[in-house]
């Protein structure tokens, strides 16, 4: 996909939306063309996080919406959230903000949360949502980039790991491509601690070296699963070691709860 660097992207500005991802939809809805718009707003009324949870968009952050006419044979929309965030946080990392990315759809810097991603599939479009934390108010436990870099400079930075991000969805079908895996892997937050899953749903008896699993059921949805992360599958699942004598369980979806 390395055409994707020659696009000329449609990007719009407004100071308030009620959320740049529903802006798109409903354009689609409509039957607008869409394709390489970004919609970027100075704050969202009404913006959205992962299972349709509030995401806080007071004046001052960066919130934008990529909408990409869906490449053909791209992997399932839980493999997308994970090559955005890489190709994110290498940018805002090679302006001297490092980030690291955590399961299944967070950017974190300095320990605290920065930013999250939202991707959604839509009449043929890949609509991608990303929402960094800049010059506004933010909530406990989040981190913001003020005094860091400008807001200006966090959308340019946004967009250009999107490029990135599409380049490597480009070669993923129903597996992470194994340099993604390696680049999520330098920049996995989970990696290694003991962490709470809310809502899980797993399976059990994974390979963590082939990425496969064996068909066993783990616990049913609904469920927490503590235990200690260990990278991602090829699917893009969480490996999630409960037991010291068994293999990771692979965490399709959920909430991460606490973590340590």
């Amino acid at each position: 996909m390395s055409s994707v660097r020659r696009i000329d992207w449609r990007v719009e500005h407004h100071d308030v939306v009620d959320s740049t991802q529903d802006v798109l939809k409903r354009r689609l809805a409509e039957g607008d063309d869409v394709a390489w718009v970004v919609v970027r707003a100075g704050a969202q009324t009404a913006g959205r996080g992962r299972r349709g949870g509030e995401w806080r968009s007071g004046a001052g952050g960066s919130y934008s919406t990529f909408a990409v006419p869906e490449p053909p044979g791209v992997g399932p929309t839980p493999l997308l959230p994970l090559a955005v965030g890489v190709g994110v946080a290498e940018s805002l990392a090679g302006a001297g903000a490092p980030c690291a990315v955590k399961w299944p759809n967070d950017l974190y810097y300095r320990g605290k949360k920065l930013g999250g991603i939202l991707v959604e599939r839509a009449k043929g479009h890949l609509l991608i949502g990303i929402g960094i934390n800049v010059d506004n108010p933010i909530p406990p436990g989040s981190v913001a980039l003020a005094g860091v870099l400008t807001r200006a400079a966090v959308q340019d930075l946004v967009l250009e790991g999107v490029e990135t991000a599409l380049e490597l969805i480009a070669e993923a079908s129903e597996s992470l491509p194994d340099d993604l895996r390696r680049r999520f892997a330098a920049r996995d937050w989970l990696f290694g601690k003991l962490v709470t899953v809310e809502d899980a749903v797993a399976l059990g008896g994974i390979s963590a070296s082939a990425g496969q699993a064996d068909g066993v059921a783990g616990p049913a949805p609904n469920r927490s699963l503590t235990g200690v992360a260990r990278g991602i599958a090829a699917d893009g699942s969480l490996l999630l070691q409960v037991g010291e004598n068994e293999e990771p369980y692979r965490v399709r979806a959920g909430t991460i709860g606490t973590y340590r």
